[in-house]
């Protein structure tokens, strides 16, 4: 919940004179602070420009308000923001230029064209620093105010500073400039000065010599109101300045004052709140600031809206003409309030009495001598019945009797003189009785009958306090929920029903029905209320708008959302003292005037109590006034009183984004006069919104673009047109703003050039013309061409068989030719015999073909004949002419098939391979004496290698020993170690023991000879305990490197995975490797994480780290020096990470490369056994799946990097 510091709950009015409770009909205050989008909650400036933009200056950056949405501009966003973020004052001028000054950083101008910032600095002959106000002469000329209380005039066209005046104050800081409507320009402070036609300050002598000037306004009738402390001063040309002493206000000062259009004063009270002064009648209307926040400056707009700019508590505003509207609301007053504020009846009585009826209780209005409400009170009319009903209606009749109808309680008529009453409730079965218990509402005819409407039981009749209720001897009447009676000119009764139409009832008792399925429809049978117009127009308020109806045509026209109402549920309908109509919805209120059919739509921004009212709740007073009651109050509204509302100022195109960029920094849209993009820019969007102040919320927008569409398209609310893709062209896009009443603004526009891709120009598609006439052109002499070249190409063939036919005769091939439709065949330079003639293929090759070869090569021939095949290659005996045998090899290819597939015909050509096979068949022999002699040579090869495997095998087995020996000499060193440390504790344990013993002998001496006193005894105790807690501790030394030694030693000999804290493996591990590190004068530490649990082969680990300190101990570290060895353990994102180093002599190249190499050793004889670094190289890679990585260099230490897999660690959910 917002917290507004300075809420404009009016609780009380003082008049100069007397006291009056009234606080009703106030304007609503709208509030925004830093979380609605301003900079932030200090404003030290208003102003508002030509397009109705607000202007809001502030310690952090300039802000500008549309209505709707703030937008800041601040230094970061130099040169499109001010110089400086802290702005004090603003200043619109004459010819429409927006200039800003601000603390310490010059005076700056806004250029909306392009959005950019000038800083007027040395060269606009200006200082950045110094300046304190602000102010635009009649002739166009800025004038500044220094700390030095001198005043400069510059020209800011020329951008040159012309003459200055010193002036003669000590309180240069209190000083401002105040501008009058006509054109008069003041200084007030201390002292007030007044700018003369010669451009030179007078010091003026108005009020007296103790009072300052704290604020300055003219009238309309140009005299002048002053403010000082605690007191208004009024002055005009040639008279004494008279005092208005407001003793409410003590000594707290005026810091700004506006007049508004009634020419009322608002004033800004410091740390006090908001002052309305009513110079004509002294009325006071005083709201004190609930938590002493201080209000700036005060700023009414040409819509009549007062903005307040207040110290650490935002921006606030009031509608000024909302006054119009008289909202009452249930906490309208500092007592006696409405105790429900679901207003369903209002009526004013003959004796003048105001009667509210609410969702739960009757109220009395309290009203002054001049009609206003000053409060309500619970009517005291059959209190115990009316204290909490829901009142339906109040009506008098000609005898002055007040009927009040209720939903539930029955009907209640109350005598002129109100000291009694009849009470009417539903009893069944009895005749006479009122037909229901709900009532909606009730009309007396020309005879004085009153007809209610019911919810449960249609229409009733009042016949009397002897025949009680009758319905109309009629049918069809509704029988259910009818809503309202009318009596028309005619004397038909005509009545609504929600849910079955309208009825009429005329005098001879005939019923005429209409609804939505009747045969002279209407647009709703929903049906509320019913009003005939002096015209003789029946007029309707239904669920779905108001429409008027014409019985005798069946005629109707309705008004709606779409049509100029604010709203389609006409819940009220209520008609003025002009007769024209006012109909609440749930979405607001409309006015119409059914002789134009024209409307106004108010909304709640204008005043109302809710943008929902209720059925019924209508009152046209005595005085031409309206009470409308809704959901949260009443409105007691002037018709004449509501003031004209301007149309829509003309939308501003601000910002347009190409390829869903925006061109931020770009000249505005709407300041160029025409907009050039390429087809390739894109999908285009174009942002507008039209400056309202007032009721920017409910404007809608309305676009076009001119060269692809020419009717206006609907947004819907949205403040932006789209186009994804536009063809190349010139067009116009316009957009207009639409308000409440369906008024549009001006259209803007912004011709738009869409210019097309290179090769989608006119210059493009000449050229695209010139070279389809190319093609055309090339196309016929290629045609040309083609003939020369057939024509050439025929006597090539003729040349070509020629040279085949020598080519054949060459190479000694044959050429054959199988026409199998025609069952004959062509051969050219045949050397094998053939049947003559040849009329079958396959007796052909039966009989040419050698008998054994004649089965191989005839699957191959009929694949070709009947599936398919397309050609084949066979090698085979052929005959010859002398009936010998001649190999020979036939390639073939069908050339064509008929529509089923099967072959027509078949060419191909047979080579002489006979040299081939003989040469084929020598090689055979060779290949077969080849694989003799490599069957020798493989089984001699393969009893080599047998004898090369038993010597490998060997060597593994010589390596495994190598490796075991290698792990017991660790294991033996760790023995010799823990031996040593155990050592010491079992040695200490002795000692202690003996001595123990021996004192314990002595005692036992001293105590049977009686000889023990009590100090014997203490000092006897505290040895005991001595020696108990030495050997105690000892053995638990001793015991916890039995433990360690145990688990390492098992660890070793025992590679079964099992899960284990890393880091206390670690501590184990070098509690068992401390005897032998402690020994050499290096020093060592290590690292590891303590959530780190492995699920890993423990002794592997052990292996590993010893053998990299033992490498350190015996490699690293020339002897007489002291080192540094350090072991790290973290995780990363490829695993778990072991970084291992030494200060040491580092390794060269050759080292690194053979250091993982078995056996390679730079110790050869000298301890080392070439096996260490192998062992940990094994470990890392082969057991645990990891890699080792060597950085090193001669004099700069190693560095051992091991990576161990993810999956090697345990989840800390597996863990638990």
């Amino acid at each position: 919940m917002k917290i507004f510091a300075f809420l404009l709950l009016f609780t009380a009015l003082w008049c100069l004179d007397s006291l009056t409770p009234s606080l009703g009909y106030r304007p609503v205050l709208e509030q925004f602070q830093a979380e609605d989008g301003l900079s932030m909650n200090t404003v030290n400036d208003l102003a508002t420009d030509d397009r109705g933009h607000l202007w809001i200056a502030t310690q952090a950056g300039l802000n500008r308000f549309d209505g709707e949405h703030f937008r800041i501009y601040s230094k970061q966003d130099t040169p499109y923001g001010p110089s400086g973020n802290h702005i004090e004052r603003l200043l619109f001028s004459s010819q429409k230029e927006l200039w800003l000054l601000t603390l310490s950083d010059g005076l700056n101008l806004y250029h909306p064209e392009s959005g950019r910032f000038e800083i007027l600095g040395a060269e606009a002959d200006l200082p950045l620093t110094g300046i304190r106000e602000l102010a635009e002469d009649k002739q166009g000329m800025l004038w500044l105010l220094m700390d030095d209380a001198k005043v400069w005039r510059y020209d800011p066209k020329r951008r040159q500073r012309l003459d200055s005046q010193q002036l003669q104050t000590n309180t240069v800081s209190q000083l401002r400039f105040y501008a009058t409507p006509s054109g008069d320009l003041y200084l007030a402070g201390d002292s007030l000065w007044q700018l003369d036609d010669s451009k030179s300050w007078q010091q003026m002598t108005i009020l007296p010599q103790s009072a300052q000037v704290e604020s300055l306004i003219q009238a309309k009738d140009g005299s002048l109101w002053l403010a000082s402390k605690g007191t208004l001063w009024h002055w005009s040309l040639g008279t004494e300045a008279v005092p208005y002493s407001i003793n409410q206000l003590g000594d707290a000062g005026i810091r700004h004052m506006v007049l508004d259009p009634q020419q009322r004063l608002w004033l800004a009270v410091d740390k006090r709140g908001l002052l309305r002064f009513t110079p004509q009648t002294r009325e006071l209307l005083w709201q004190p600031n609930s938590d002493g926040k201080t209000i700036q400056t005060l700023h009414l707009d040409d819509s009549n809206q007062l903005w307040i700019a207040t110290k650490g508590a935002g921006l606030g505003k009031l509608d000024l003409n909302q006054e119009a509207m008289g909202k009452l609301l249930p906490n309208s007053f500092e007592n006696h309030n409405l105790g429900n504020g679901d207003v369903r009846a209002i009526f004013r009585d003959h004796l003048g009495q105001l009667w509210v009826g609410t969702a739960s209780g009757l109220y009395q209005a309290l009203e002054s001598d001049s009609g206003k409400i000053q409060g309500f009170k619970p009517s005291p009319l059959a209190s115990q019945l009316l204290d909490k009903a829901f009142i339906g209606f109040i009506k008098e009749d000609s005898q002055g009797r007040l009927w009040i109808g209720t939903r539930g309680e029955g009907l209640l008529i109350f005598n002129a003189e109100r000291d009694s009453y009849l009470h009417y409730r539903h009893q069944a079965n009895e005749p006479g009785s009122l037909p229901a218990n709900t009532l909606y509402s009730l009309t007396f005819d020309q005879s004085g009958i009153a007809w209610i409407a019911t919810k449960e039981a249609g229409v009733s009749r009042y016949l009397g306090i002897e025949k009680g209720f009758a319905a109309p001897d009629a049918t069809p009447l509704p029988k259910t929920e009818t809503t309202s009676i009318l009596e028309d000119n005619g004397g038909n009764i005509w009545i609504t029903s929600y849910g079955e139409g309208l009825f009429r009832l005329k005098p001879d008792g005939s019923v005429s029905h209409w609804s939505t399925d009747t045969e002279v429809p209407l647009p709703s049978k929903h049906l509320f209320s019913i009003y005939q117009h002096p015209d003789g127009q029946l007029w309707i308020a239904s669920s779905d708008g108001v429409f008027s109806f014409t019985p005798d045509s069946g005629q109707y026209q309705m008004f709606d959302r779409q049509h100029g109402l604010i709203g389609d549920v006409a819940y009220l309908m209520q008609h003025d003292a002009d007769n024209k109509l006012w109909i609440g919805s749930a979405s607001g209120l409309s006015w119409l005037d059914p002789a134009t059919g024209t409307s106004r739509n108010f909304a709640y921004e204008d005043g109302l109590q809710a943008n929902e009212f209720n059925f019924g709740a209508g009152f046209l007073d005595r005085d031409g006034s309206l009470f409308l009651g809704g959901v949260k109050g009443l409105n007691h509204i002037q018709p004449p009183a509501l003031p004209a509302r301007k149309p829509p100022a003309q939308p501003i195109i601000d910002e347009l984004q190409a390829l869903g960029q925006t061109q931020e920094h770009a000249p505005k849209p709407w300041s160029r006069q025409k907009l050039v993009l390429g087809v390739d820019a894109l999908p285009l969007s174009l942002k507008f919104h039209s400056p309202n102040l007032h009721h920017a919320r409910h404007l809608e927008y309305q676009y076009k673009l001119e060269g692809m569409q020419q009717e206006w398209l609907n947004t819907r609310g949205a403040r932006t047109a789209f186009f994804p893709a536009l063809k190349p062209g010139d067009y116009r896009f316009m957009v207009r703003a639409v308000d409440i009443d369906g008024n549009t603004s001006p259209a803007q526009s912004l011709q738009l050039s869409i210019t097309p891709r290179p090769w989608q120009s006119p210059w493009a598609y000449t050229i695209y013309s010139l070279l389809l006439l190319s093609l055309i052109f090339g196309f016929s002499y290629n045609r040309w061409q083609k003939f020369i070249e057939q024509r050439k190409l025929l006597q090539q063939v003729a040349s070509s068989e020629q040279k085949l036919q020598l080519a054949l005769i060459g190479s000694g091939d044959e050429f054959w030719d199988w026409d199998l439709q025609a069952q004959e065949a062509n051969r050219n330079n045949a050397f094998l015999w053939y049947p003559e003639p040849e009329t079958h293929l396959k007796d052909t090759l039966e009989r040419c073909v050698h008998p054994e070869d004649l089965p191989l090569i005839w699957p191959e021939i009929d694949a070709c004949l009947h599936k398919g095949r397309q050609e084949f290659e066979l090698s085979y005996r052929g005959k010859t002419q002398d009936d010998s045998w001649l190999w020979v090899l036939n390639r073939g290819r069908v050339m064509a098939r008929d529509q089923e597939g099967r072959p027509l015909r078949i060419t191909g050509t047979i080579k002489d391979i006979q040299k081939l096979k003989e040469t084929e068949s020598a090689l055979r022999r060779f290949n077969q004496e080849l694989e003799q002699r490599v069957k020798q040579r493989t089984e001699a090869l393969q009893q080599s290698n047998d004898e090369l495997n038993h010597t490998l095998e060997e060597l593994r087995l010589a390596q495994s020993e190598l490796l075991d020996k290698e792990k017991m000499a660790t294991l033996g060193g760790l023995v010799a170690s823990i031996t040593h440390e155990v050592n010491t504790p079992i040695g200490i344990c002795v000692t202690a023991a003996s001595h123990l013993a021996e004192n314990v002998k002595a005692f036992n001496k001293r105590f049977y000879a009686e000889d023990v006193d009590q100090q014997d005894f203490e000092q006897y105790q505290s040895e005991v305990a001595d020696c108990s807690r030495l050997m105690l501790t000892n053995l638990e030394r001793a015991a916890k490197l039995i433990r360690s030694f145990k688990q390492l030693s098992v660890d070793q000999s025992h590679e079964e995975l099992r899960e284990f804290n890393l880091g206390h493996y670690l501590d184990e591990i070098f509690l068992s490797l401390n005897p032998m590190l402690h020994r050499s004068p290096h020093k060592y530490s290590y690292q590891c994480p303590a959530d780190i649990t492995l699920n890993s082969t423990p002794g592997v680990f052990y292996q590993i780290i010893s053998n990299l300190f033992t490498n350190s101990l015996v490699h690293a570290f020339p002897e007489g020096s002291e080192g540094r060895m350090s072991l790290n353990v973290s995780r990363t994102d490829n695993g778990i990470e072991l970084v291992y180093r030494d200060d040491g002599c580092g390794m060269n190249t050759e080292v690194q490369q053979n250091i993982f190499v078995p056996f390679f050793t730079t110790k050869r004889g000298k301890g080392g056994s070439g096996l260490g670094m192998n062992i940990v190289y094994n470990l890392v890679t082969q057991v645990l799946g990891g890699e080792i990585r060597l950085i090193s260099a001669p004099g700069h230490g190693s560095e051992f990097r091991i990576i161990l897999p993810n999956d090697i660690e345990v989840s800390s959910g597996a863990s638990q």
